[in-house]
């Protein structure tokens, strides 16, 4: 990629690239040029048509921003749209439309073999306002998008530092290269204090991320965007909007389509991770083998508040109807309506770990006012291994959790929380409980209730569940859903 230097007016469409007075871009082109003159990456932009890449020279086309010089500068889209953008590029990090957004402000930040794979941030000494950052990207339509990468790919960016908002992905595909899924991982989760208050992290990103938006949203934010008829795929860390969202915020977002990840797959987020994420849904099929979730795959220390999943989850060990694994979050007003499927068993075992209709596993999380009325189709795993001869099998699948584990139980209780049990196939709520704590399980707020009872007020509003702002419901007509406020969702109704 050419790193040229020159008077922007010489190959976009007008402006000189201030605030005030950004450069046009009216042609394929004028877009193609940006990726080609790195000087302009910390100038701002504006889409002034429709733009159409069909005929553009493949070889022309580039990332925009990279980890060497990222963009740093605004492109607004005007709601224009960006058609037919393809890119390949199977041993190439950070792939997208755009490559690498935004400068980390971290203050301390270690990358030992210069693979940007391994991190340990010194919280500290570093004050994150997600609240203050700048939007580098909005008013952008993506339509039909074909991209694939190594590490870190997105439809938008393959990292991303800063905001993105208002932004639409239309079809589309997005993938890392083919490779062999045989592998195993650890599972290490990072270990912190409740609640984000640590000093010291360090976690490995191994394989990568790849996202309907942004593959690695990282000290980020992302509101108002939507993906639609998109297709996932990644060895690991895949996501309907986002594969590995790290401190960061999302709001308002929705998608729609296929997620295929051999590990940690999510409807929404493979991998969120001391993250806020609040009014956002997914309507997926998410399927996996390993930690998949209708929303996310894993939540680590994230905040999760009104946000829905509803779809298909199918993968052979920890799967939920909202969460695959969650650790250290707190979860509010939630809900999953999703068909849960396990594949296979445990490497052989003929065990079944762990499915819920919620959350697959629950590490030290706070649950308050959700619900799920998900089904959990185990029979026909069940069968196929009772026709083998196999009778060892054991699952640990509830229709609210599959396996909870507690440490501190003033903070950690699920409360006023439901699940349909005439659509659950399992007829307890949570399966497996372990306590550190002296062998004591506390007695949780999780309660079943009938089909026509979720159509009523009734037990919500005696749970405390507030019908002003948050939620909505058709009297005897429809599931409970949620008010007005997240957008679209009176399409349950």
């Amino acid at each position: 990629m050419s790193l040229a230097q020159g008077n922007g007016a010489d190959y976009y469409g007008g402006g000189t690239g201030e605030l005030n007075d950004p450069y046009q871009i009216w042609t394929p082109d004028q877009f193609v040029a940006i990726g080609a003159h790195s000087g302009d990456w910390a100038s701002h932009f504006r889409l002034m048509a429709d733009v159409n890449l069909v005929d553009a020279e493949s070889a022309l086309i580039a990332p925009i921003g990279n980890h060497v010089v990222p963009f740093s500068g605004v492109f607004d889209g005007n709601g224009f749209a960006i058609e037919e953008f393809v890119l390949d590029h199977a041993s190439l990090n950070d792939v997208g439309v755009f490559g690498v957004v935004g400068i980390p402000e971290l203050k301390a930040r270690i990358d030992p073999d210069g693979l940007g794979e391994r991190y340990v941030f010194d919280y500290q000494s570093h004050v994150f306002d997600p609240n203050e950052m700048v939007i580098h990207i909005r008013n952008v339509r993506l339509v039909n998008v074909r991209i694939s990468g190594s590490k870190h790919v997105g439809a938008l960016a393959g990292r991303c530092f800063g905001g993105i908002e208002n932004c639409r992905i239309e079809g589309g595909t997005l993938a890392f290269p083919e490779q062999d899924l045989g592998g195993t991982y650890s599972g290490a989760v990072p270990k912190y204090f409740y609640d984000s208050q640590f000093s010291v992290r360090e976690y490995s990103l191994r394989k990568g991320s790849a996202g309907g938006v942004v593959g690695h949203l990282l000290v980020g934010k992302l509101v108002g965007c939507d993906a639609s008829s998109v297709e996932i795929s990644g060895e690991r860390l895949a996501g309907g909007l986002v594969g590995f969202c790290d401190e960061s915020i999302i709001e308002g977002c929705s998608f729609k389509g296929n997620v295929t990840s051999g590990n940690f797959g999510g409807g929404l987020v493979g991998n969120t991770q001391l993250s806020k994420v609040r009014k956002s849904r997914a309507d997926a099929d998410v399927i996996g083998r390993y930690r998949n979730g209708g929303l996310f795959g894993i939540a680590s220390g994230s905040r999760i508040s009104q946000c829905r999943a509803t779809g298909q989850v199918q993968g052979s060990d920890t799967l939920g109807g909202l969460i695959g694994y969650s650790y250290g979050s707190r979860i509010s007003d939630c809900y999953a309506q999703c068909d849960l499927t396990p594949l296979s068993d445990r490497g052989g075992t003929g065990m079944l770990n762990e499915m819920g209709g919620f959350l697959g596993t629950s590490v030290h999380d706070s649950i308050a006012r959700c619900y799920c009325a998900s089904r959990l189709f185990v029979d026909a795993i069940i069968d196929r291994w009772e026709n083998t001869g196999n009778i060892k099998l054991r699952h640990r699948g509830g229709s609210f959790i599959g396996k909870r584990t507690f440490n501190d139980f003033e903070r950690q209780l699920t409360r006023a929380s439901f699940w349909d049990e005439d659509v659950s196939v399992l007829s307890i709520g949570v399966s497996y409980v372990m306590s550190y704590t002296n062998n004591y399980y506390p007695i949780e707020q999780i309660s079943p209730i009938s089909t026509p009872e979720m159509m009523s007020q009734v037990p919500f509003m005696n749970a405390g569940w507030n019908f002003e702002t948050i939620w909505a419901i058709e009297e005897g007509g429809a599931t409970l859903c949620f008010n007005g406020s997240l957008k679209s969702d009176q399409e349950m109704l």
